[in-house]
């Protein structure tokens, strides 16, 4: 905000000074005219390297900002794929513990209906 005021009050201070200064000097109309002339290419020429100069500066932000987005982008895409494959791990561990748990609940569950079986042969 205060570039661009800074901007708009160099424009408007320069073309009062120029305006100020042919009316001021006493000169004949042609001398004016031509006065006149150069102070509006000069102004022309200071406001279009004013945007100029804006127009590199907001690129080179851009092209900052923009590199700094894609280095972020990299770097959360790179953690995210190591904590997918810790969940994977993870979840590869779970699932190999419930197959364990389940083999060792079926192997005591037909163990002891194998005992029940020799108690019930015994007892016949």
């Amino acid at each position: 905000m205060k570039s661009k005021e800074f901007v708009v009050g160099t424009i408007l201070g320069t073309v009062a000074g120029a305006i100020a200064a042919i009316l001021l000097t006493p000169k004949t109309g042609p001398e004016i005219r031509a006065k006149l002339s150069f102070q509006v290419e000069n102004i022309t020429e200071k406001t279009q390297k004013l945007a100029h100069d804006v127009t590199d500066k907001t690129q080179r932000i851009a092209n900052e900002v923009s590199d700094m987005t894609l280095e972020i982008a990299k770097t959360m895409s790179a953690h995210t794929n190591q904590l997918a494959e810790k969940a994977n791990g993870l979840a590869s561990t779970v699932v190999s513990g419930v197959k364990s748990w389940r083999e060792d609940r079926q192997l005591a569950s037909e163990g002891e209906q194998a005992q029940s079986d020799v108690k019930t042969e015994k007892l016949s």
